[in-house]
């Protein structure tokens, strides 16, 4: 069962990978909504009288949805910015499609094709969206960076970088002079916490006091937490997750931490009676 659904989900990766981030993410964190209303009548004693919240579980699977998109992006900005492996020196050779009316025949006979390249026929199409889109960054076979690794679970957690872009637009990330081609910004986890507060509040129908209140009351006390647990998933994320499938490695390991932002951001609706 669980080889067919990751078959299913890479094949839907492969064909478009936004969208099947958005569908992933937002049934898994609505999974975890509906862990956490079970669990709390279960532990209150009170299962089978309890009124189901499904508006509550609907705003838990709209956020993730929409949060699954972003996560994605997010990942592969990490994977390009902060490569585990330094390039190759292939790597750094911008490759163009060559369109010839044969693939089969070479139009430079003398020049020899680098490893990957391909010949296309005519117009055709550049292959399936996903590994154009969310594809992996290739290195060489080097060790893993520890000091890269650090610097990704840094960006993601706590503090980034944000690299400056040169001339021609490209990253000039980790250069000799770091730090004055790179400023400090937010990582992903502070952002992201008070755009699921801020989100959450405006679907509840909260006014702006209310609004403002409740970001106070939980923002803080929830990003500890999050720092207590997170850190080490993304490390093991990072390091060993291949990154089509790091967005729901995250997302299982979030049916737990769903449940925990569930409890907390509804604390009075354990055990309320049905009518």
């Amino acid at each position: 069962m669980a080889t067919r659904l990751m078959g299913a989900y890479t094949r839907a990766f492969e064909r478009s990978p936004y969208a099947t981030l958005l569908i992933t993410n937002g049934v898994l964190m609505g999974l975890g909504d509906v862990t956490a209303q079970t669990l709390g009548a279960s532990l209150a004693g009170t299962a089978g009288t309890v009124a189901f919240d499904s508006l509550r579980t609907l705003r838990f699977l709209t956020f993730g949805a929409s949060m699954g998109p972003m996560a994605g992006a997010w990942n592969k900005y990490l994977e390009v910015n902060f490569p585990l492996r330094p390039a190759s020196p292939s790597d750094h050779i911008p490759m163009k499609k060559v369109k010839v009316e044969s693939p089969l025949v070479n139009p430079i006979p003398e020049m020899k094709l680098p490893a990957g390249a391909r010949l296309e026929r005519g117009t055709g199409g550049t292959g399936r969206r996903g590994s154009a889109e969310m594809g992996e960054v290739k290195g060489s076979a080097g060790a893993v960076s520890v000091k890269a690794l650090l610097k990704r679970v840094g960006a993601d957690q706590f503090f980034m970088c944000v690299p400056s872009l040169s001339v021609e637009g490209g990253s000039k990330f980790g250069g000799e002079d770091e730090a004055d081609e790179n400023r400090l910004g937010l990582s992903r986890a502070p952002v992201s916490l008070f755009i699921f507060l801020f989100s959450m509040s405006i679907l509840e129908g909260l006014d702006g006091e209310e609004t403002i209140a409740k970001i106070k009351f939980n923002y803080f006390p929830i990003l500890f937490v999050n720092w207590q647990v997170w850190p080490i998933l993304q490390l093991i994320n990072f390091r060993y997750i291949p990154l089509k499938y790091r967005v729901p490695f995250g997302s299982l390991c979030g049916i737990a931490w769903t449940c925990f932002l569930s409890v907390r951001m509804n604390p009075n609706r354990v055990g309320v009676k049905a009518e």
